[in-house]
């Protein structure tokens, strides 16, 4: 059993939860009374089959995640969670887009 550093971020665009581990992000695919099955977010656009299974429990890592067969860089993560931001400050604060840009910046 792994206790690898993760997050779970809020969800994706169709309002999935997604699960990020060393630079990758992972849907949830299934789960289980005891565990959580995450497939890679790029399963469907480039064919990748990488998995990973989380407790329910204790949301450590059971199985570590199989090869990413995807081509993944750690902008698109930033750029995610830059724009997950923006999000928030906008929905929840009464301030202009344009000052929350800057401010994120």
């Amino acid at each position: 059993m792994s206790t690898a550093t993760s997050t779970l971020v809020s969800c994706t665009t169709k309002q999935k939860p997604r699960f990020e581990l060393q630079g990758f992000s992972y849907i949830k695919d299934r789960f289980t009374e005891n565990k959580t099955y995450w497939r890679c977010i790029y399963y469907n656009f480039q064919k990748c089959h990488a998995r990973l299974h989380t407790c329910n429990i204790t949301k450590n890592v059971i199985t570590p995640p199989s090869d990413h067969t995807c081509k993944s860089n750690g902008i698109t993560g930033e750029l995610r969670k830059f724009n997950e931001d923006l999000w928030y400050r906008t929905m929840n604060t009464q301030e202009t887009p344009d000052f929350n840009y800057n401010t994120l910046l």
